[in-house]
């Protein structure tokens, strides 16, 4: 049965490219949820706003809740701040398209354990 719910956050797997690495390294992203419409009208803002050239992660960390499997040199969790956004970024060149695929996918795909 399908129930018309509006959950306050969905969480899903990001893989993140990690330069000269085979494959890349999985984290687990909560995001705030969207319907279909406010989704649309936030792509459409991030593409504005990218084009002006706001950095990314001012648009990403207002989306993003939350995060597991993102550690420290010492193996110890980093708790999600938006320094800690434009660090991850900034190492990883990729991985700010891949926390935005990363949300679109987890409102509009199904996943086994969601």
């Amino acid at each position: 049965m399908l129930k018309l719910i509006t959950p306050a956050t969905v969480k899903g797997d990001v893989r993140i490219t990690v330069p000269g690495q085979v494959d890349p390294e999985r984290i687990r992203v909560e995001y705030v949820y969207q319907r279909a419409s406010e989704h649309d009208r936030w792509r459409d803002e991030v593409n504005r706003k990218l084009a002006a050239g706001t950095p990314v992660p001012e648009l990403l960390h207002p989306v993003i809740k939350g995060w597991d499997g993102v550690l420290d040199q010492d193996g110890k969790p980093i708790e999600l701040t938006f320094a800690a956004l434009q660090e991850l970024t900034d190492l990883f060149p990729a991985a700010a398209g891949e926390l935005y695929r990363g949300f679109t996918a987890v409102l509009t795909e199904s996943r086994a354990g969601n």
